[in-house]
């Protein structure tokens, strides 16, 4: 069964900057995430405004997986990584949402939630 839309598939946190996102296409269709607009939003510590917005540049296959990993983790993060970003990431307490900026801003997936700080 294909999905509607992309889904953030894994989450990976591990020490220092070795932090990832893997966004799986499910549709029948490649995804050209820039001419649709993406975005991948972090909101830290609990907050109702997104703190990290990093626009999405490349395609995801359909059936293929897209990784956004930090730029400054291990080469096994660094190989299989699609976007690279050098900037301040999640920690595990931040809610990661998949936006479409053309579609009004609207969600197409999130993991947390925003506004909510789990802690620790």
């Amino acid at each position: 069964m294909a999905h509607a839309d992309l889904i953030i598939s894994e989450y990976v946190e591990g020490s220092g900057n070795n932090k990832a996102v893997d966004l799986f296409n499910g549709t029948d269709a490649a995804i050209q995430l820039d001419l649709a607009d993406y975005l991948l939003q972090v909101y830290f510590n609990g907050s109702n405004t997104a703190g990290l917005t990093v626009e999405l540049v490349g395609t995801v296959n359909s059936g293929g997986v897209f990784v956004l990993a930090h730029a400054a983790a291990i080469p096994a993060i660094l190989g299989v990584a699609d976007q690279r970003l050098d900037a301040n990431w999640f920690n595990g307490n931040d809610a990661i949402v998949l936006r479409k900026a053309g579609t009004n801003g609207s969600i197409v997936d999130v993991i947390g939630q925003i506004g909510v700080n789990p802690g620790t």
